[in-house]
């Protein structure tokens, strides 16, 4: 019976000494997790969480992409290694809005510009193509092309057109509606195409020619781009005197619809 009583009593003490460890373990870890973690400007406060913003959905394009401004996606490439000191990546999202109008949905294009440059919605082009065409001008959504300081260097829009033509052979009549009047994309005397493998689109670079009523013909290097997958052609121009050789190539080279 004494043995019992002794062999009880050292559970006893066995268990006491067990609880005093955990205790000593974890309150002050407890302790720990529950003060307020220091924030790197040392004042101990927490900044309030802040929401995701939501997806947008499919009906929302001209809510979160309005034509013309640039969005975030999913680039289809990166910049090559030899033009990455020289090129940012532009992307601009065209055709938001216009479905009805259309009959094409919205879609994404991108390019490479100097850095610093930039992508407006809303701007003037004296003496350019969207300017001089105005009412007549059959090109949609059209955005304009700022450089560093902030002068428009040239104009970027879009058109629908009809998916039968053979995209290489028939690249004139795919471009029918900008090669006529006084103010045109010379496509049928300077065409000069990009094939690239890993795009859906047809590149070439061109010239607009403006011969009005009494004026000297003037001239500007342009840029258009036909998608068979998705019917749409952009005509890109730019003033003469505002753009670089070396800068119209490497748009033109890597401009890519999708």
């Amino acid at each position: 019976m004494k043995s019992r009583i002794k062999t009880g009593n050292e559970k006893k003490l066995k268990l006491a000494a067990l609880i005093t460890a955990l205790a000593l373990f974890v309150l002050p870890v407890f302790s720990a997790c529950s003060e307020t973690p220091e924030t790197p400007n040392g004042t101990g406060s927490i900044p309030a969480a802040t929401a995701a913003p939501a997806e947008p959905e499919d009906d929302e394009w001209k809510e979160y992409y309005p034509a013309g401004t640039e969005g975030t996606v999913e680039l289809p490439y990166e910049i090559p290694a030899d033009k990455a000191d020289r090129c940012v990546i532009k992307t601009v999202v065209f055709g938001a809005g216009l479905g009805a109008e259309t009959g094409r949905d919205p879609f994404v294009v991108s390019f490479l510009l100097p850095p610093g440059w930039r992508i407006e919605r809303e701007g003037t082009a004296p003496g350019g193509f969207t300017e001089i065409r105005g009412e007549d001008n059959p090109l949609m959504g059209t955005v304009y092309i700022l450089n560093e300081a902030g002068e428009c260097v040239g104009t970027i829009g879009f058109s629908p057109y009809y998916t039968q033509y053979d995209p290489i052979k028939n690249y004139y009549q795919i471009y029918s509606s900008i090669v006529y009047g006084d103010y045109r994309f010379m496509i049928d005397r300077s065409y000069h195409p990009f094939y690239n493998s890993e795009a859906s689109n047809i590149t070439a670079i061109t010239e607009t020619c403006f011969a009005g009523s009494g004026v000297p013909a003037v001239f500007n290097p342009a840029v258009v781009s036909h998608d068979p997958e998705r019917g749409v052609f952009i005509a890109a121009e730019f003033f003469n005197d505002k753009i670089d050789p070396i800068v119209l190539l490497d748009f033109a080279e890597s401009f890519r619809i999708y």
